[in-house]
């Protein structure tokens, strides 16, 4: 498979307030996607065979490379620690959709 990529969207929470402070939109392509996929047979009551596919495995990798852009009116000290946050959610996010990929195939 090729062209595959994460998009979404999130309101990042401030930490300091409690308040939503910012929406970020993700669009980024995958580095590499792994896809295992095993084949089954079942046999129904009459004898006929059904073949069956699945998910064995998916693993899907981000770029090591993933810009994060800041907010302008981000203090300068606090830019690294929101795409340390921005990063942390883009990996979270990834495994969280390797699992519904394999679950829901």
């Amino acid at each position: 498979m090729t062209n595959l990529e994460l998009r979404g969207s999130a309101k990042l929470r401030s930490i300091e307030t409690g308040g939503f402070a910012e929406l970020i939109l993700i669009s980024e392509p995958f580095s590499l996607a792994e896809i295992v996929i095993g084949f089954e047979k079942q046999f129904t009551d009459d004898g006929n065979t059904i073949p069956q596919i699945s998910v064995v495995m998916a693993k899907f990798t981000l770029s090591e490379e993933v810009y994060v852009g800041t907010p302008d009116n981000l203090p300068q000290g606090k830019r690294h620690k929101y795409e340390e946050g921005v990063k942390k959610w883009l990996k979270e996010s990834v495994s969280e959709r390797e699992k519904d990929f394999k679950n829901n195939f």
